[in-house]
C-alpha cells in the first residue's frame, strides 16, 4: 500500500531533480568535485523558493543521492549510454546538458527503487 504524498514533498522532489541536474551540470564544466558542488548547492541555493514556479526549496536528501550516485557510477552510466547510440556516435559527442540529463535518469529510478525498498 502506498500513503498519498502532499504537494509540498512532491514538489520538494521534483525540484531536488532539476537541481541535481544543474550541479551535474556545473560538475562536468568545472570539473569540480561531488562533494563540494553539493555543498555550495545546499549552502547557497536548495533552500531556495524557485522564481520559475513558486515552489519552496528542494529535498536536499534527494538532490545529495542523485548528484553523489551519478558521479559513483559515472562510468557504468556511460556504458548505458553507449550501449544505446548508433555506431558512428559515442558518449563524448553527446552535447554535456543531454549527458547529465541522460545520466541523471537511472540514477533517479535506483534512488526511488532503494527508498521504497526501506
Amino acid at each position: 500500500m502506498t500513503t498519498p504524498r502532499s504537494d509540498g514533498a512532491v514538489a520538494a522532489r521534483s525540484m531536488a531533480r532539476l537541481v541535481a541536474v544543474q550541479a551535474l551540470y556545473q560538475m562536468a564544466i568545472t570539473g569540480a568535485g561531488a562533494e563540494a558542488v553539493v555543498r555550495e548547492f545546499t549552502h547557497h541555493r536548495l533552500g531556495r523558493q524557485s522564481e520559475e514556479t513558486g515552489h519552496g526549496g528542494a529535498d536536499p536528501t534527494l538532490f545529495r543521492e542523485l548528484v553523489h550516485g551519478v558521479a559513483a557510477a559515472g562510468g557504468e552510466l556511460d556504458d548505458m549510454i553507449a550501449a544505446v547510440l548508433a555506431e558512428a556516435h559515442d558518449v563524448d559527442r553527446l552535447e554535456t546538458v543531454l549527458k547529465v540529463c541522460c545520466g541523471r535518469g537511472p540514477t533517479s529510478c535506483r534512488t526511488a527503487w532503494m527508498c521504497r525498498r526501506g
